[in-house]
């Protein structure tokens, strides 16, 4: 990969997560704090929950979308929240995200030599 290519991609990825910060307080903003925390964990729940399920069926990324945001919507209607499609649809990414980030870990090679 060229400098010029790593350039753009880390420039698009600082974009983005503006983007994202603005797109949250906006969200924030719109239906409160307390309500944002308890609306995303229920989002995260549903997706990892969907995530796992998708695996063990064999769905594409797309069926795990629509199921996602059909039982969000169901879910948070259930709650009494009134929402609207496309900030559940926002919630979702980045709750895939959150996820798919929490799937990845990194860990320091362990010295079996070292003392303790």
């Amino acid at each position: 990969m060229s400098t010029l290519q790593v350039l753009v991609l880390t420039l698009l990825a600082g974009v983005v997560g503006y983007l994202v910060l603005l797109i949250r307080k906006a969200i924030v903003s719109k239906i409160g704090q307390e309500k944002y925390d308890y609306i995303n964990k229920v989002i995260e729940d549903i997706v990892r929950y969907v995530e796992q399920m998708g695996k063990n069926v064999g769905w594409s990324s797309e069926d795990k979308k629509r199921m996602a945001v059909n039982l969000i919507h169901n879910a948070v209607e259930k709650l009494g929240f009134q929402v609207d499609e496309d900030l559940i649809d926002i919630l979702v990414e980045r709750a895939v995200q959150v996820v798919n980030e929490g799937a990845i870990t990194f860990t320091a090679p362990v010295d079996v030599n070292a003392e303790v």
